[in-house]
């Protein structure tokens, strides 16, 4: 996690050349800091810093002195290190290059237009992403001791894992987007008693349903 201070600023809605909604720019308002490698222009750049980001982490991996074995991979922003510490058991750990200003974390992810075709969409190429990771992890912390938000959620990925011609495509940031917006949908705290468990999994079934229906 990168802390870039008061020597920059987060551009959004109409301050940007372009409004890219979940998306933002990082001006430097201030040269002569560290990050001034990583810029393009005066916009701090998410290529550059992931970049950087994944260098490290490989040295981290080459100056590994630990008795397990450590195999990175790369998915977006994120460099995944699968870590085998038995013949056949592992965990894996994602590392995602992040920022803060002010309040406001961003990742390095890419919009994915810049992934369809980085050279027509170069325009895109600065915006990162915004993350509401914390915000969303201090609700779900928050909610009462007899939710049953956990399970439901739990019930769903095993769902996905044990049907994953049927549900495969449902990632693990799409159950838990939906689980937040159905939080909304149900504010009350009898809707999330262990006694509602199976009504819920179910309104999380048909939320799939429909939302899989409207991108036909």
């Amino acid at each position: 996690t990168i802390d870039v201070g008061y020597d920059w600023e987060l551009l959004s809605g109409e301050k940007t050349v372009m409004y890219v909604p979940g998306y933002t720019l990082v001006k430097q308002i201030k040269s002569g800091s560290p990050y001034d490698k990583y810029t393009v222009g005066s916009y701090l750049s998410p290529d550059k810093v992931r970049s950087a980001f994944q260098g490290a982490m490989q040295k981290a991996i080459n100056g590994n002195t630990t008795p397990y074995t450590i195999l990175p991979s790369v998915h977006g922003p994120a460099i995944t290190f699968k870590v085998i510490y038995d013949e056949n058991e592992f965990f894996n750990v994602d590392f995602v290059p992040a920022i803060i200003v002010g309040n406001q974390w961003s990742v390095a992810k890419p919009h994915p237009k810049v992934l369809e075709n980085p050279k027509a969409n170069e325009a895109y190429a600065n915006y990162w992403r915004k993350s509401y990771s914390l915000d969303e992890n201090r609700k779900l912390c928050n909610l009462p001791a007899n939710s049953c938000h956990k399970e439901c959620l739990m019930i769903m990925k095993a769902i996905r894992l044990n049907n994953p011609s049927q549900f495969g495509m449902f990632s693990s940031y799409i159950l838990k987007t939906t689980l937040l917006h159905m939080l909304d949908e149900f504010s009350d705290e009898d809707d999330w008693k262990a006694c509602m468990l199976t009504e819920r999994v179910l309104d999380f079934l048909q939320i799939g349903r429909a939302s899989c229906r409207e991108r036909v």
